[in-house]
């Protein structure tokens, strides 16, 4: 039950307000939605550890490409190399 508190308190807490902050956060453009607030604020740990992991996913998905169309010189097989486009 204690636990099930805590994930709703944070669940809620992820959640936007009501209520607009009127200037934008240190970290935050002025031209930013409110709704972006927490994910940009600087004194916000979780928001910007949220960032690092989708940039680690976009650089690690680039890699990954890189490194597939990279080995097809050294592919045999006609049929494996032909679905190289699908598997990028």
């Amino acid at each position: 039950q204690g636990r099930m508190m805590g994930t709703t308190a944070v669940l809620l807490a992820l959640l936007p307000t009501a209520t607009a902050q009127p200037t934008a956060p240190p970290g935050c453009g002025h031209g930013l939605s409110s709704l972006y607030y927490n994910l940009c604020d600087l004194s916000v740990g979780w928001g910007i550890g949220v960032e690092a992991v989708a940039s680690l996913g976009v650089v690690t998905t680039f890699v990954l490409t890189i490194v597939l169309v990279a080995s097809l010189p050294f592919v045999q097989d006609h049929h494996k190399k032909s679905l190289v486009a699908t598997q990028v």
